[in-house]
């Protein structure tokens, strides 16, 4: 059985209240892990309840506070369809992934491919995929004149996949605030 020592735990090599942890009982049968000084809390890290659970108030830090994922969207050709994301902030992170509605370029239905959120082209006729323009409130996603270039499922060949058998799904993420987080939680 390992023993925890209550008290304050130094992470690194300068006593900056970012790298120490104070471990302390607060005899209501929780352990309470701070990140800061012991005088001056900046957020709980963890809390260890009596039935051994493990409680990370205000979500787990770091990493993405939220995320939004699309409805499906259908291949519409140089069309702009403009999804209301919800998170409060423009996003950071983007990933697009095409579900596949019908079998198709050697995919069965349910198969799912991630691609890049651009227009690849040779000239303005040949346009694939869509292009993808945000803000704090809304993704704007323009399609291409012509469908998704896809790798072929059987051997990766590129190849134009047929608009009606896909669907898209955009998804997005915003950062937590650090500061916010740190100034809500003390």
């Amino acid at each position: 059985m390992s023993k925890l020592k209550l008290g304050l735990l130094q992470v690194g090599r300068s006593p900056t209240a970012n790298l120490n942890f104070h471990i302390r009982n607060l005899l209501d049968g929780l352990l309470r892990i701070t990140r800061g000084f012991p005088e001056a809390p900046i957020a709980d890290v963890v809390r260890v309840n009596a039935d051994n659970s493990l409680e990370f108030p205000g979500g787990i830090k770091g990493g993405f506070a939220k995320e939004y994922v699309s409805p499906e969207q259908a291949f519409v050709a140089s069309s702009l369809v403009t999804l209301a994301h919800g998170l409060g902030a423009a996003p950071k992170l983007f990933q697009g992934v095409l579900t596949c509605k019908t079998a198709d370029a050697g995919y069965a239905v349910g198969d799912t491919l991630v691609i890049p959120l651009s227009i690849e082209s040779s000239s303005a006729a040949d346009s694939f995929n869509c292009q993808v323009r945000f803000d704090a409130v809304n993704i704007y996603v323009r399609f291409g004149i012509n469908s998704f270039l896809i790798g072929r499922g059987t051997d990766g060949a590129s190849v134009q996949s047929t608009a009606a058998n896909w669907r898209l799904i955009v998804r997005a993420w915003v950062y937590r605030d650090w500061e916010t987080d740190r100034k809500s939680v003390v």
